[in-house]
């Protein structure tokens, strides 16, 4: 039995080794020889299996299942753990009752290392194909999102310089709220920090924000941050963020799971009575309604314009 490559270990019914081969005692660190006499416990390296070892044992002779392998987290004398699996067999005297037991004895390190890179190439691999998946339906949703903003800045426009300028205008605005999405792994941004990216570019320090911190998820906010920048851009042609003195209030609540976001101007010089349905207010209505799901509202006060949107509870 010395020459088998195996481990092969024979131990009585109290679990006391009465035969080691050559590799059985190699695999653990002993001499050869050295296991005999002692007990199957000193060779298992977690307290809690060793325990359980002693039910198991005391079951195998009282009930005498079918034989089925075992395995455990085994000891390497002066330190050390490795895998082991095994596979034994009833040990019987001439009148049949169980004298012990007869194992093969495996080292599983290997095949469980085989196992563990084999787990680990398979989730990267799925990673890399959802990722690749999310890519592309995110890069498709970018171009759908780039070519309805190339047509709606279109809309009346006679002047090529001036679509280039609203055009690049509208793309840069999507772009500051991509990176700040891609900054967070595009698992969504806080509205209020969509709030402060978006308007940037315009008369901040005239900004008021003031509401809960709100994540909102990104086929939310990448629409949501572009009927903003719309808001923006009006008041500063027509409003508030264009006039000495004005100011803009923006605030936003959420009942029930429903977001409502308030745009209030004020110091307006010479307020609208009423606003024209260019292409910024189409642009705002379409993004709520169609993309978001809500719905919105304005009034024109003698201070300046008030806009509400009401996102749907699902687009939160």
């Amino acid at each position: 039995m010395d020459a088998c490559p195996h481990g092969v270990q024979e131990c009585d019914r109290e679990g006391i080794i009465t035969f080691s081969n050559c590799a059985h005692a190699r695999m653990h660190g002993y001499a050869p020889g050295e296991l005999v006499g002692r007990s199957v416990l000193e060779l298992i390296a977690r307290p809690a299996d060793r325990e359980a070892f002693i039910g198991y044992m005391a079951g195998l002779v009282r009930d005498q299942p079918a034989p089925a392998p075992y395995e455990t987290l085994a000891l390497v004398k002066g330190g050390g753990v490795f895998d082991v699996r095994v596979d034994w067999d009833y040990l019987r005297d001439e009148e049949g009752d169980v004298r012990g037991f007869a194992c093969i004895v495996t080292d599983m390190s290997a095949q469980r290392r085989a196992e563990s890179e084999l787990l680990e190439h398979e989730q990267a691999e799925e990673f890399r194909t959802r990722t690749l998946r999310e890519l592309d339906h995110r890069v498709k949703n970018t171009i759908a999102a780039i070519l309805g903003l190339m047509h709606l800045s279109a809309v009346g426009v006679e002047d090529v310089g001036d679509f280039v300028c609203s055009f690049e205008a509208r793309l840069r605005a999507m772009a500051r709220v991509h990176e700040a999405l891609a900054e967070d792994g595009w698992e969504g941004l806080d509205l209020g920090e969509m709030l402060r990216t978006t308007l940037r570019p315009f008369a901040i320090d005239c900004v008021t924000l003031r509401g809960p911190s709100t994540e909102l998820a990104p086929a939310v906010i990448v629409p949501l941050a572009q009927v903003i920048y719309e808001l923006a851009t009006n008041a500063f042609k027509y409003g508030a963020l264009g006039c000495e003195g004005g100011r803009v209030l923006v605030t936003w609540t959420c009942t029930d799971g429903r977001r409502v976001i308030e745009w209030r101007e004020r110091g307006v010089e010479s307020p609208p009575s009423s606003l024209r349905e260019g292409v910024g207010m189409s642009l705002v209505r379409g993004l709520v309604e169609c993309e978001l799901g809500g719905c919105v509202a304005h009034e024109c006060t003698p201070e300046g314009v008030c806009w509400r949107l009401e996102l749907a509870r699902e687009a939160s």
